[in-house]
């Protein structure tokens, strides 16, 4: 079977590192024991992880607000049922 893939790098970027962990730390991804396998070989993760942390505690607040300002009544409704 021939298998093929397609890479878009449209969008890449640098940008901040510990906004992409934070997406891999989200409830629903991978999580903290994920990232834990990357210490030995990105050195720091662990100081990133701090931020990290921060910005995935704010995911829901994020979607909450795009739910708002798009109209988006499904999306405010999943993002705010955290904070209530």
């Amino acid at each position: 079977m021939l298998s093929a893939a397609l890479f878009d790098f449209s969008l890449a970027a640098r940008g901040d590192r510990a906004s992409d962990f934070a997406a891999l730390l989200c409830a629903v991804a991978y999580g903290e024991a994920f990232l834990a396998r990357f210490t030995f070989i990105y050195p720091g993760i662990e100081t990133m992880l701090i931020l990290a942390r921060f910005y995935a505690g704010t995911f829901a607040l994020q979607e909450a607000l795009y739910g708002l300002e798009d109209g988006d009544e499904q999306a405010f409704e999943n993002g705010i049922a955290v904070y209530l």
